[in-house]
C-alpha cells in the first residue's frame, strides 16, 4: 500500500467517488477516494490507523480537492479551500474521528469477519457512502494508472551532475507523469560537429513547455548549460506559457541573466521527496510546501516537520574516470575511484564494505557520476549509459563485497574459529 513517500504535497483533482472498501481475508477497512485531472494518480487510499495517509469525510464527489503533507510522516487528502488554518485542523479532527471506523471494524472483524461486515454495511447506509468488497487484486493501488500529461520538461544539467539528473528525470516521468527531455536519453540522435549539437539541443529545448536547470558549482561554469538557459530566456520572451525552473542544488548564485525570470527552487535543508515535491509544483505551477508552510505559520500553525524521516538526501558529482583500484586492508579491501571532474582537475572517491557502492564495470575513459540517498554514501557509476541501473549496480557490488548481513557478521564478530 502507498505511504507518505508515493504521495506529493500540492497534489489537486476533482473527487469523482467515495467507496467504504473491505478485501477478502483481510481485516482492513480503506476509504477510498477516486479524482481525475491529477497528474500523480487516480486514486488515493486510507486504511486507517495503520496509514499515513488520510481523507477528510466531509469531501463529495465533484469538490475540488488538494493533498496535504502535514509534518514528515503523514498527510490529508482536503476540499481546496480547507487546505489551511484554522479549517485545516478541524479536517484532520474528521480523519482522526474517520480513523476510529477503520479501528472497529478491525476489532470486530476479530470477533467475527462476519459481523465486521454486517456494521460495515451499516457504516455505508449511516455515511452515504457505498460499500464494495474487493480481492486483494482489485484494491492494489496503481499509480502507473494515472495518465502522462500533455506537459514536457527540458532537463539541464552538467555532465558531472548525470546521475543526480536522471534520478530527477526518472521522477518526473515515472511520479510527475511529465514528459522529459534528457539528453542521455537519446544517445543515438545526438550529432558529433559541434554547431549540430547546439541545433539539436535548441530544438529539443524550444518543443518543450518547461525548463528546469540543476544549478551547481559545474552547471554555472558549463558553457553548454549557459546556452541553454539563454535559449530558454529566448523561448520565454516570445512564450509566455513557458517558464524556467531553477533547481539550485549547491546553494550557488543563479547566472544574472534569469534572476528576474525564474522560479527558483532552494534545495538547502529538502530531502530528494522534498526536492521532488517543490520541482512538481513548480513545472504544474501550483503552491509548493515551503510557501504552504510559511503561510501555515503566518496563521498561527504549530508546525510539526522537524523529525526527518521518510524522504532522501540528494548530492552528485562527477567527471571521467581515471582507475578504479582494489586495496587490500586489512581481512578486507577498500576501492578507489580516481576521476578527472574537469580537465586539469583531478579527485578521488574512495569506500569499503556494503553501503559505499561503486560499479564494479567502471573502466578508465567513462563517465562516472555519483548520488546520495539517504543512510547509503554516493553510489558511483557509470553515467552515460542509462542501460547502467542502479539496483544492478548494488547488487554486483554486493556479491563481491558480501551483502550488509554478512559483512557485519565477518567484521564485528571476526571469522569463525576451527575450534576451542
Amino acid at each position: 500500500m502507498s505511504g507518505v513517500g508515493d504521495y506529493f504535497h500540492g497534489e489537486e483533482g476533482t473527487a469523482t467517488g467515495l467507496t467504504w472498501v473491505t478485501y477478502d481475508d483481510d481485516d482492513t477497512l480503506s476509504y477510498i477516494l477516486t479524482l481525475e485531472g491529477n497528474p500523480h494518480r487516480t486514486k488515493a487510499q486510507d486504511y486507517g490507523f495503520r496509514s499515513d495517509i488520510g481523507i477528510d469525510p466531509l469531501i463529495r464527489q465533484g469538490d475540488r480537492v488538494v493533498y496535504v503533507r502535514t509534518d514528515q510522516t503523514s498527510g490529508i487528502w482536503v476540499k481546496h479551500e480547507n487546505q489551511f488554518a484554522p479549517e485545516l485542523e478541524r479536517a484532520i479532527q474528521r480523519v482522526l474521528h474517520n480513523k476510529k471506523r477503520h479501528s472497529g471494524y478491525h476489532r470486530l472483524y476479530g470477533i467475527s469477519p462476519m459481523l465486521a461486515r454486517l456494521w460495515a454495511r451499516s457504516l455505508s447506509y449511516r455515511t452515504s457512502i457505498p460499500l464494495k468488497f474487493w480481492s486483494g487484486e482489485d484494491g492494489a493501488m496503481d499509480r502507473a494508472s494515472a495518465p502522462m500529461t500533455e506537459a514536457s520538461v527540458f532537463l539541464s544539467h552538467s555532465g558531472r551532475n548525470s546521475v543526480a539528473a536522471r534520478l530527477l528525470c526518472e521522477g518526473l516521468k515515472e511520479d510527475g507523469k511529465v514528459q522529459v527531455w534528457f539528453d542521455l536519453a537519446h544517445p543515438g540522435e545526438a550529432p558529433n560537429h559541434e554547431e549540430h549539437i547546439a541545433l539539436w539541443l535548441k530544438e529539443a529545448l524550444f518543443d518543450c513547455q518547461v525548463f528546469a536547470v540543476l544549478l551547481t558549482q559545474a552547471s554555472v561554469a558549463s558553457s553548454w548549460v549557459q546556452r541553454e538557459i539563454d535559449w530558454a530566456m529566448e523561448k520565454g520572451r516570445k512564450d509566455e506559457r513557458f517558464h524556467l525552473i531553477l533547481l539550485n542544488l549547491e546553494g550557488v548564485a543563479p547566472p544574472r541573466v534569469v534572476i528576474e525570470a525564474r522560479t527558483m527552487i532552494d534545495c538547502e535543508g529538502l530531502e530528494f521527496g522534498e526536492i521532488k515535491e517543490e520541482l512538481f509544483a513548480a513545472v504544474y505551477q501550483r503552491t509548493g510546501r515551503r510557501r504552504w508552510v510559511e503561510e501555515q505559520k503566518r496563521r498561527g500553525w504549530n508546525f510539526r516537520g522537524t523529525q526527518k524521516c521518510g524522504y532522501k538526501h540528494l548530492m552528485s558529482d562527477g567527471g571521467t574516470a581515471i582507475a578504479l583500484r582494489w586495496i587490500t586492508d586489512g581481512d578486507s579491501f577498500r576501492w578507489v575511484l580516481d576521476f578527472e571532474a574537469e580537465p586539469g582537475i583531478r579527485k578521488s572517491a574512495a569506500g569499503r564494505g556494503p553501503w559505499q557502492v561503486v560499479d564494479l564495470d567502471i573502466r578508465a575513459g567513462d563517465r562516472v557520476g555519483c548520488a546520495s540517498l539517504g543512510l547509503w554514501s554516493p553510489i558511483w557509476m557509470r553515467s552515460n549509459d542509462l542501460d547502467v541501473s542502479m539496483g544492478d549496480v548494488v547488487t554486483k557490488y554486493q556479491e563481491k563485497v558480501g551483502t550488509p548481513h554478512k559483512w557485519f557478521l565477518t567484521h564485528s564478530l571476526g571469522p569463525p574459529s576451527d575450534g576451542p
